[in-house]
């Protein structure tokens, strides 16, 4: 089954992004993180409705308000992964994934 657009999307982002972080420019790495899940809030056609796009931009501000460029590195990357774990776990339609709607932690770091 080949990727859905949004998933395809998000992981050009992580090739351009984390090489970034890893060379040791964390707020370029924010930089990018942040220019791809902005076009995915403000754009239809990612399989997310209004109210998804919505929680999306709310989790977006709150990261933008971090201090630091690492700090929002990985914020971004948080809200990429939670996005990534929605996709795996659709059924029909889907729905947004709980940390974004809910505000709860996105990525506890527990696997690393």
């Amino acid at each position: 089954m080949p990727a859905s657009p949004l998933r395809s999307f998000l992981e050009r982002a992580l090739e351009r992004g984390v090489p970034l972080f890893n060379d040791g420019d964390p707020a370029a790495c924010a930089a990018v993180y942040a220019t791809a899940l902005e076009a995915v809030a403000a754009s239809e056609g990612w399989g997310l409705d209004q109210d998804q796009r919505s929680n999306l931009t709310s989790a977006l501000r709150t990261v933008a308000d971090m201090p630091g460029g690492e700090e929002r590195a990985w914020g971004y990357r948080r809200i990429i992964d939670d996005l990534w774990r929605g996709m795996a776990s659709e059924s029909g339609g889907g729905s947004a994934p709980a940390s974004v709607s809910s505000g709860r932690t996105i990525f506890d770091f527990d696997d690393y």
